[in-house]
């Protein structure tokens, strides 16, 4: 039974009937998003919830006002409905690690059958990120830098909101995780020589290793956004890799 036959068979009497029509056109717009291969805001877990806090303290002026904030957030997402349900489970299924992003444009992007190939993109798949944050300063930060110098951590409703904010100047975002015993929720070390266990160092500079980096997701200039794994991307395009 789907969520629109639940509310109209069942007596929700305590229930705002404004909630409920709201509760049905999100049912319809994951569906709409489902029909086109794309992922929904309206079904990540984090807004699940919201909306389920306010229904149970019938809250529709609060319901409304998140409503109305994901379905912005939803009108210009572009992921497809794969890549969203992946990053989506980075937080919910593997609670001993913290996934992160990190915004770039590698310059242009060719697709070699149906993964993609970029000199700039291999060799980070390969050899790792640079904390550019670190490198922009020169090198010249006492320690090791923090990786939120260039990397944001992916730990919330907002983190997946920040995602989409990252396309408007670049054309990938690198998914990168780490493991909590290392760093904090704002990506800070916790333990000596967590430092030295994730970044390699050359003349100065950090590069976090490329064991961190899950993969890539590649904005399409026609159709979805799609996540491809560190591991696609090299076997395709071993020559290509620096």
């Amino acid at each position: 039974m789907g969520l629109r036959d639940f509310f109209t068979r069942k007596n929700h009497s305590r229930i705002d009937t404004r909630i409920i029509s709201k509760e049905i056109d999100r049912a319809d717009k994951i569906d709409e998003a489902h029909s086109k291969g794309r992922y929904s805001f309206f079904e990540n877990d984090f807004a699940k919830e919201y909306f389920d806090r306010c229904m149970k303290v019938n809250d529709f002026d609060r319901y409304i006002t998140l409503y109305n904030m994901v379905e912005g957030w939803d009108d210009v997402c572009n992921l497809s409905l794969e890549t969203g349900e992946y990053i989506s489970s980075l937080w919910r299924e593997d609670v001993d690690k913290i996934p992160a992003i990190h915004r770039a444009n590698v310059g242009d992007i060719k697709m070699d059958g149906d993964i993609p190939t970029n000199v700039n993109l291999l060799d980070i798949m390969k050899n790792g990120l640079i904390n550019n944050g670190h490198a922009m300063q020169g090198g010249f930060v006492k320690g090791a830098p923090s990786l939120s110098l260039t990397a944001t951590p992916l730990d919330s409703f907002t983190g997946m909101i920040n995602l989409l904010a990252s396309y408007k100047n670049n054309n990938v975002i690198i998914v990168l995780q780490f493991p909590r015993l290392l760093v904090d929720k704002d990506l800070r070390f916790t333990t000596e020589g967590a430092a030295n266990t994730i970044y390699n160092k050359e003349d100065n500079i950090h590069i976090i290793k490329p064991e961190y980096i899950l993969g890539v997701i590649v904005k399409s200039k026609e159709g979805l956004d799609q996540f491809y794994s560190r591991e696609q991307l090299l076997s395709v395009n071993k020559e290509m890799a620096i």
